[in-house]
């Protein structure tokens, strides 16, 4: 069958959140490289990645959007799909019952390693050790996170002055992550550490850009990608691997959410997590060793075309949907408990 005569499925995705955070822009993503699908979004609140959905053409509601009559009489008016997405990082009951009620296929992506109770909705997990904890009775499919390295041009020439970016929340990132960049600061006074998600007030060498939608421009003009993650945070992180998009090499410490991308001295540098030291060598060393960048930097890119495509993704997430489309999984709500991981 061609594809011009495969039939549209309508997505309705479903996320609490709107910031620029790895949820959202995984949503983005998968909007973008589902090709054979009609997406909408619904957002439980108001955000400002609302309007890149926007600009790529994306339907988008907010729940305040759906709800008619007061009182008693208020309902929430949840727009007809195919397939109901659900995106969490943890388990949401009320959300649950609701994608049942709807009488139509839905799905789960879990964006954390999060253990969900036994359910009847198929969930997607982003990474393989998100999958490894997940109760058995469920039925579990692993879908990597998938950049599209074509949004993330390589500087073509020399980088202008050496710049280290972090690109996350604060709250992502182990607390001793300054104090480990100020030795690097020290031997290289020319180096300038760019934080973007992150207000301050910026120095000579420390530059705080806040949240920001321009990311590609920013890793373009970036030698090196630091990154200190807890070994609790996240499941497959995305910052990670679109600094890889970009050819920005990764020193990461080396925990379970970014473990799965990053291998040491094949496309990045991996850290024990808590050593101060050895992250601050790490990045010196680095610093000093541009042909290992280079070498690292280069396989950084190759490893998210080869793995972490947005075409790999998907694809994965067509054949899924199209699974779905003609199985009925709307049975009653399973009790269960969880503990979040």
């Amino acid at each position: 069958m061609s594809s011009s005569t495969i039939p549209t499925l309508t997505i309705l995705h479903f996320t609490p959140y709107a910031g620029f955070g790895g949820t959202e822009r995984a949503i983005l993503n998968i909007c973008s490289a589902t090709r054979q699908c009609c997406h909408m979004v619904w957002f439980e609140k108001t955000g400002p990645i609302i309007n890149e959905f926007k600009r790529r053409g994306i339907r988008t509601y907010v729940s305040s959007d759906l709800i008619s009559g007061q009182g008693k009489s208020m309902r929430l008016m949840i727009p007809p799909s195919d397939i109901f997405h659900i995106h969490l990082l943890g388990y949401g009951e009320a959300l649950y019952k609701i994608s049942l009620r709807l009488k139509r296929p839905s799905l789960l992506t879990l964006h954390s390693r999060s253990i969900l109770p036994r359910m009847n909705t198929p969930i997607v997990c982003v990474s393989n050790t998100a999958a490894a904890v997940q109760e058995r009775s469920n039925t579990i499919h692993v879908i990597h996170n998938g950049v599209k390295v074509e949004d993330y041009p390589q500087c073509a020439g020399p980088k202008e002055k050496k710049i280290i970016i972090r690109v996350c929340r604060p709250s992502r990132c182990a607390q001793y992550f300054l104090d480990a960049l100020k030795p690097v600061l020290e031997h290289f006074p020319e180096c300038e550490l760019w934080l973007v998600g992150e207000d301050g007030d910026s120095s000579k060498q420390v530059k705080y850009f806040g949240v920001r939608s321009d990311v590609p421009a920013l890793l373009a003009k970036a030698s090196i990608f630091a990154y200190a993650p807890t070994p609790e945070m996240g499941s497959h992180d995305l910052s990670v691997l679109e600094a890889m998009a970009a050819g920005v090499t990764p020193v990461v410490t080396d925990v379970p959410c970014v473990n799965e991308s990053v291998e040491h001295m094949r496309n990045g540098l991996l850290v024990p997590y808590g050593d101060s030291q050895a992250f601050s060598e790490a990045l010196i060393g680095l610093l000093r060793d541009e042909v290992t960048r280079k070498r690292l930097s280069e396989a950084a890119r190759h490893t998210v075309l080869e793995r972490f495509s947005s075409e790999k993704m998907g694809c994965a997430y067509e054949t899924l949907y199209r699974t779905l489309a003609v199985t009925d999984r709307n049975l009653p709500l399973l009790s269960g408990s969880f503990s979040p991981q």
